[in-house]
């Protein structure tokens, strides 16, 4: 059997490691013509969704003494370590690769390189079952992945857009309960700090955070919500009704 398989008219050396075929970042970079270093920098950027020894094994000490005596590897006499991609690590690692040429190196890797012992020994319709159950695996690894970003998502604090969002708001409800912003009530400083204050407070209580900045994202579109709601009672109440009825009162007089 060759040791050289040509992928979109490029010779890519056959690499084996522990029974299976592997790749290289180097070869990724190369057959998928991007800059060298980017399969390098997307499998950095997102390692701990990669699981060891199945995605991808790092060979060091003697393990990579060992490989560098094979030629087909190509690795300098340098290198202190060396990352080594398998089938399912590189579907992972390439996934945000989506142009056509992208496409057509996924699959002739798939079928050409990393299933060619299992096609010798399966029927073609096997080898389509084969496929389609690797795609479906690959799938749902990848929605698992990214629930569980979703969910990290949602626990997260509100951003600072967020959050001067919500300030827009509060703002906005002081002037209407104040009843408008040339209100007496309004331009008093002290009975509107004071209505801040309560919005303030009825929001972060009714949420369960001590500063509003805590708010958790998933809790988002609750406190946009729950802001229009917020009605002034007691004596606060009293105190804004009371102060804008002065102001009727002396413009009756007048």
């Amino acid at each position: 059997m060759s040791n050289l398989i040509k992928i979109q008219n490029k010779d890519l050396m056959v690499k084996e490691f522990k029974g299976q075929r592997v790749i290289t970042f180097k070869d990724i970079d190369t057959l998928h013509q991007r800059l060298e270093g980017t399969a390098n920098k997307r499998f950095l950027d997102n390692q701990g969704h990669f699981q060891k020894n199945t995605d991808y094994f790092e060979l060091a000490g003697e393990e990579l003494r060992d490989i560098k005596q094979l030629p087909n590897f190509g690795i300098g006499l340098n290198a202190s370590k060396i990352t080594l991609i398998t089938e399912s690590g590189y579907l992972m690692l390439v996934k945000s690769f989506t142009d056509d040429l992208a496409w057509k190196v996924q699959r002739e890797l798939v079928n050409v390189y990393f299933r060619v012992k299992e096609q010798k020994q399966l029927s073609p319709m096997d080898q389509l079952r084969l496929q389609y159950q690797v795609i479906e695996q690959h799938e749902e690894k990848l929605n698992q992945l990214d629930n569980k970003v979703e969910n990290l998502a949602l626990t997260m604090n509100i951003s600072d857009g967020q959050a001067k969002t919500i300030q827009k708001l509060v703002n906005k409800r002081v002037k209407t309960l104040c009843c408008g912003n040339e209100s007496n009530a309004y331009m008093d400083s002290s009975i509107r700090k004071r209505v801040y204050s309560y919005i303030w407070r009825t929001l972060k209580d009714y949420l369960n955070v001590t500063v509003y900045h805590n708010i958790l994202r998933k809790d988002y579109s609750t406190a946009l919500k729950y802001i229009d709601t917020i009605a002034l009672q007691g004596a606060l109440f009293r105190e804004v009704h009371e102060s804008n009825d002065q102001m009727t009162f002396s413009r009756e007089v007048v």
